[in-house]
Formats: C-alpha cells, structure tokens, sequence
C-alpha cells in the first residue's frame, strides 16, 4: 500500500467518521429555546409556540403573515430582489409606527421570519432574506478540496505557486503549511455541512 493511498484511506475515514458523528444528532430541528423558553415550529399548521402562547403564520412566494397572540399582525412582502415592504396592523394605544414587539414578552418578528425561510421548502432558500447562508454543498466540497491539499501537498504547492517558476521545489515548511491549510479547509467545510 502506498503512502498515498494510505494517507486518502485515512482522510476519507476521518470525513465519513466526521459526516456521520454529525447526522447523529438527536435534536429536533423545530424545537429551540430562547430566554429558557421551548419554541416549537408546526408546518403543517403554519403555528408556532412560544411560552404557551400560540403565533399563527401564513406563507407563500411572495409574503409571510405572522398573527402574534395579541392580534397583532406583521407582513413582509418579497420580490425577486429581497423584502419589498413590511407593515404591522397596530394595537390602536401606540402612537409610533415603530413596533419592538419583543416590549410584550414575544418573540421578534424577524426571528420568527428567519425560522420559517429556514425551514419552508416553498419559500427560495437562496433569496437574499433567507437566514440559511449555511450550505452543506459547499461544505462537502471545500472538505473534498481540503482533504486533497492534505494528501497531495505538492501537487496543490505547484498550482498555487510552482508554475510562477522555472525549476521550483517547494520547501518542507512550504509543505506543512499547505497540510495545515488543507485541514483547516476541512473542519471549515465539515463544519458547514454538519450545522446545516
């Protein structure tokens, strides 16, 4: 067995050992706490509970509608390039038309929004105003390109600076400096793809 295929035998054990430590999450993606309050998410009938009050939404393409359970209604609208407009429905006692609705103890309603573009399939998750800039694609792929800086150090030396040279060696602390680069890559992208 060569030291190659050793070293990519190594790495390729060390991400499927680090991909499914990662999937063997027990917590649930709908559940949360905020201030040592469970907040739970229901899809399947657009509510969400927080401190044993209910907040009820609506969704589509084009808006969310959350209804706190004072009545209180916030809409944001979207187009193609982001959120177009947001308007809140009132308590009639406030004189601004700023509302901080986390003064009633509530959650706030771009925590809320945020959730729910995070888990709605419907809504784009690559618009602008979607909290998910995680990706697990990306991720894999910079684990993938880190792990192969890791086992071909050389190789990845030549292309980023040999070619500039005529008849370049890379040094050995030039060596471990692309290793350690290239793990570095790796627990970024792992890190990507597991907190997804």
């Amino acid at each position: 067995m060569t030291r190659n295929f050793r070293n990519t035998l190594i790495c390729l054990a060390l991400i499927f050992l680090m991909l499914s430590v990662g999937g063997c999450s027990n917590k649930e993606k709908n559940k949360w706490t905020v201030d040592g309050k469970e907040v739970t998410i229901n899809q399947s009938e657009n509510i969400i509970t927080y401190d044993n009050e209910i907040y009820t939404y609506e969704k589509n393409k084009s808006y969310i509608q959350i209804t706190y359970p004072n009545k209180m209604v916030y809409r944001e609208e979207y187009s193609s390039s982001g959120i177009s407009t947001s308007t809140w429905s009132a308590d009639p006692n406030l004189s601004t038309g700023i509302i901080d609705i986390t003064t009633y103890g509530y959650l706030s309603e771009r925590m809320i929004i945020d959730t729910i573009l995070k888990y709605s399939s419907e809504i784009d998750p690559n618009a602008r105003f979607s909290l998910s800039g995680r990706s697990p694609i990306l991720g894999f792929i910079i684990t993938i390109l880190g792990a192969i800086v890791i086992i071909f150090p050389k190789g990845s030396w030549y292309l980023n600076y040999g070619w500039r040279y005529k008849n370049s060696e890379p040094s050995k602390v030039a060596i471990n400096v692309q290793r350690v680069s290239g793990a570095i890559a790796v627990i970024v992208g792992l890190l990507l793809v597991i907190s997804n």
